[in-house]
């Protein structure tokens, strides 16, 4: 709506989804998904503990790239686990 997008400057974020939110369903069922997350450091720590099992004293001339390849195919190979 051109009203919310007027507004979105001139109002707090809360009074705006007050006002503007619950027109949009979609949006509402994200917005609560997005802010349910628990905020950890685990995800950081488990990308470092792949890292350093991937980047050992045998592999430590792997290229930037090729590293991050193997780090993210080990993590979603995790992932799926």
């Amino acid at each position: 709506m051109p009203i919310a997008v007027r507004h979105l400057e001139k109002l707090n974020p809360v009074a705006w989804w007050e006002q503007f939110g619950n027109n949009c369903p979609d949006l509402h069922t994200f917005a609560i998904r997005v802010l349910s997350q628990c905020t950890s450091a685990t995800g950081c720590e488990r990308n470092w503990s792949a890292f350093e099992f991937i980047h050992s004293k045998k592999r430590n001339r792997l290229e930037h790239k090729r590293l991050n390849d193997l780090i993210f195919v080990r993590y979603n190979l995790k992932l799926r686990e």
